[in-house]
């Protein structure tokens, strides 16, 4: 039968197994955040570098009642400009694949990490 102070020095043990554990998934759950950030920035800078490029200009002129009205652009659709968005598109496409298996590479590890039985801390 166990005495009380080897009880209270396995509780005290146990807790602090516990403790370290907590620390670590946070500090695993950081890192996570960090690079779940970075991949949506580099999605969202994506989008927002295509998207600016591709815009439509607007026009604004004044009319003699001094108010003023928006004109759509003529539509005149050239070479050079329907390349140019098929280059963006496919650069925003590649930046999403990249992205992708970042996650998915991410994701893979982080199972195969659980999966590990020689992994100590387990």
């Amino acid at each position: 039968m166990k005495t009380k102070e080897e009880l209270k020095r396995q509780s005290k043990i146990h807790q602090q197994a516990l403790e370290h554990d907590f620390e670590e998934i946070i500090v695993e759950g950081k890192r996570t955040a960090k690079k779940a950030a970075l991949v949506a920035g580099g999605i969202l800078l994506t989008y927002l570098v295509v998207r600016a490029i591709t815009r439509k200009k607007v026009v604004v002129r004044e009319s003699a009642g001094s108010q003023n009205f928006y004109e759509n652009p003529p539509q005149k659709s050239g070479v050079v400009g329907t390349m140019g968005k098929m280059i963006l598109t496919e650069a925003a496409i590649l930046g999403m694949k990249f992205a992708k298996e970042k996650v998915k590479d991410y994701i893979d590890n982080l199972m195969e990490t659980d999966d590990d039985p020689e992994d100590p801390t387990k």
